[in-house]
């Protein structure tokens, strides 16, 4: 018997270093001063995985590539076979790393929000060319946008997104910004009429990402990933100093400390049905509460409408 949990999908957290400051970043809160070395527990647990029961290890920052060689390291380690993804904001792309992703099949998410990149993220990576040569390059490219109330409707930010890039086809998803507290000014006022019409035509497209395209399993959003650090700590996806435990504790150990420390919680409004994350100032601020829960709400009737929309044809 395996000494260690099991985990359908997991994130590594490669640094929380970042040459970006994005206005909804929400690791902006309790940031850890460095992430730990790799350790040999954690080498072990990776060399142990399946993959054919392992859907995804995610590698995740801050900025991962900013410290490609530990990114590297993990893959390497990886057993054959096993699903690699990471999540990144493209601008530190070489022609190795490029070559490396290719040749192992690793699946690259860029976030990219449209014509509101800048201003949201301070930087917009597809507006430098060679750059843009350097992603254009990678086979299994997805581009990830972030959708506010500057940038609501998903479907119009694809297009913004094809207009630039569009020497070649890629795959897209979206989500609302997350409620979080310390971007109170992306969330007022969000036009959520204009996101479920948005999402609804990204799916009916093929481009969204609830289960309705033919992907495997392990291209899905909504599926939790637990967070990992590299010397096999498990922590919380918001708060990283928010330890839980380790790889070699049991599932119920690693829910009865996160429930304890109350990284994730029942919504305060009693009436909801959806929110099971508190906004991370730990006040749960109605107005976002109330943010949180209508996305919910969009996302379970967008599932219902794209099952109707598939039984018609």
């Amino acid at each position: 018997m395996s000494k260690f949990i099991k985990l359908d999908r997991f994130t590594i957290i490669v640094t929380l270093a970042c040459d970006l400051d994005c206005k909804y970043c929400y690791r902006h809160s309790g940031k850890i001063p460095q992430v730990p070395r790799l350790s040999p527990l954690m080498i072990e647990y990776l060399r142990q995985l399946d993959p054919e029961k392992t859907q995804a290890c995610v590698l995740s920052g801050g900025e991962p590539l900013l410290d490609w060689e530990l990114c590297r390291t993990i893959f390497d380690t990886l057993p054959k076979g096993t699903h690699k993804k990471i999540m990144t904001n493209g601008i530190n792309f070489t022609d190795e790393i490029v070559d490396y992703v290719n040749k192992n099949n690793v699946e690259i998410w860029v976030s990219h929000d449209g014509d509101m990149t800048e201003f949201l993220r301070g930087y917009d990576v597809l507006r430098d060319p060679e750059t843009r040569s350097k992603i254009e390059r990678i086979n299994d490219l997805t581009f990830s946008c972030t959708c506010t109330s500057y940038n609501p409707d998903p479907w119009q930010c694809y297009q913004q997104i094809k207009k630039i890039f569009n020497s070649r086809d890629f795959d897209f998803h979206s989500t609302a910004v997350y409620a979080e507290s310390t971007c109170p000014e992306l969330v007022k006022d969000f036009d959520y009429q204009a996101y479920q019409a948005g999402r609804l035509q990204c799916e009916i497209h093929g481009l969204g990402l609830t289960g309705s395209n033919n992907k495997p399993l392990h291209y899905r959003a909504g599926i939790g990933s637990t967070n990992l650090l590299p010397n096999g700590d498990i922590v919380g996806q918001y708060n990283c100093t928010a330890k839980y435990g380790t790889i070699t504790d049991s599932k119920s150990t690693i829910i009865q400390n996160r429930n304890k420390l109350g990284d994730r919680s029942t919504c305060d409004n009693v009436d909801c049905e959806y929110l099971q994350i508190k906004g991370l100032c730990g006040k749960n601020p109605r107005d976002r509460t109330t943010h949180s829960c209508n996305i919910k709400k969009i996302h379970s009737n967008l599932r219902k409408r794209i099952e109707i929309h598939n039984d018609e044809i």
